[in-house]
């Protein structure tokens, strides 16, 4: 980027200014489902990495074998279409092309695998964890 002139530079600006209405957003993000959340973040792995390894949609599908058409719909978002074991089935695909992919959906997997406390015992441990805080010198 060192080496462009001001012009070039504004070209690149005008250029994403053209390209921003091809963009999906998500307004209003209060009035998504906890489920519609999770899809949104499932889906921004496959934008981060088309974007990282700078791939158009027909070399993305050609590298994972996911058709052309379900990797633009998960690019541009479109959660509607899909349900989260569609989206992790591609994601498995993409996980064996990419350690980050990987590594987050075993993060994934690890946090699903937590054991569950019971609600009695969470209070306890809440209201433990309350008074403790209420009585330490530390300042959180």
């Amino acid at each position: 980027m060192a080496n462009l002139s001001n012009d070039d530079i504004l070209d690149l600006i005008d250029e994403a200014k053209s390209q921003k209405k091809k963009l999906a957003h998500i307004t209003n993000k209060s009035k998504l489902s906890t489920q519609d959340k999770f899809k949104i973040s499932l889906c921004r792995l496959f934008v981060e990495y088309m974007n990282e390894k700078r791939l158009t949609l027909k070399e993305f599908s050609e590298k994972t074998g996911i058709p052309n058409t379900r990797l633009s719909e998960l690019t541009r978002y479109k959660i509607d279409l899909f349900n989260i074991d569609r989206i992790l089935k591609y994601l498995d695909v993409l996980a064996k092309l990419s350690p980050k992919i990987r590594e987050h959906l075993s993060m994934v997997e690890a946090v699903l695998d937590h054991p569950v406390m019971p609600v009695k015992e969470a209070k306890k441990l809440t209201k433990t964890i309350s008074t403790y805080s209420k009585n330490s010198s530390y300042a959180y």
